[in-house]
């Protein structure tokens, strides 16, 4: 469900047989990669709701009320599939919180690859001190560099987190882990992979690789 479409999010259809899906060039259509609510650095909405586990919980309860809308008959299936699930989102809350709250809070500071970690930070109590770019699709400047490089000095950030996604456009935090001294240590915004296959896992191993690197 969309709440407000920002006035930003409206562009033209570009020309070319490649943008046809859109409609015809030059029509008006709202772009809306990041239709859900919050506001992000890269955009006027930040689509990373799942860092915080209650928001997933959110998730099922809607999918659950749908589903029950539509096929009132397979009810009692989808409220006992969406309670079972959300008993291991609320364990899975629980050890995010207690695994977070073993770091000492001057250090709760989270310097990653781009701005996808708003809602983590905002949900478990911690700051994000600062991002290579906001979006991974762009080069930081210069400024940009020299300010990250001052943000984890001057804050004695421990680790600088990178999302093994990103990982073939690391460069920049890599090197400035370099020269600050600060250790790398993996966390997840979205893509799974071989060692994070399921949303449980991943929340969970971001959690655990947090508290290990900033305690």
């Amino acid at each position: 469900m969309v709440i407000a479409v920002p006035p930003k999010a409206i562009a033209e259809v570009p020309a070319g047989r490649e943008f046809r899906f859109l409609g015809r060039a030059g029509e008006q259509i709202y772009q809306l990669p990041q239709a859900v609510l919050g506001k992000h650095v890269h955009g006027e909405i930040d689509p990373h709701l799942w860092q915080n586990v209650r928001n997933a919980m959110a998730y099922t309860e809607l999918i659950r009320d749908t589903l029950i809308a539509q096929d009132p008959d397979g009810a009692k299936a989808y409220r006992a599939h969406a309670d079972a699930y959300l008993a291991r989102l609320d364990a899975l809350d629980r050890h995010v919180r207690r695994a977070i709250a073993q770091i000492p809070p001057p250090r709760r500071q989270l310097v990653t690859t781009h701005d996808a970690f708003g809602y983590l930070a905002a949900a478990y109590g911690i700051e994000v001190a600062g991002f290579v770019t906001p979006n991974p699709a762009a080069e930081p400047s210069l400024s940009d560099r020299r300010k990250l490089t001052e943000t984890i000095r001057t804050l004695q950030v421990p680790s600088v987190f990178l999302e093994p996604g990103l990982a073939a456009r690391s460069t920049t935090l890599r090197e400035l882990a370099a020269e600050t001294g600060a250790r790398i240590c993996p966390i997840y915004s979205d893509a799974l992979d071989d060692t994070v296959t399921t949303y449980e896992a991943m929340m969970r191993f971001n959690a655990d690789s947090l508290r290990r690197c900033l305690s």
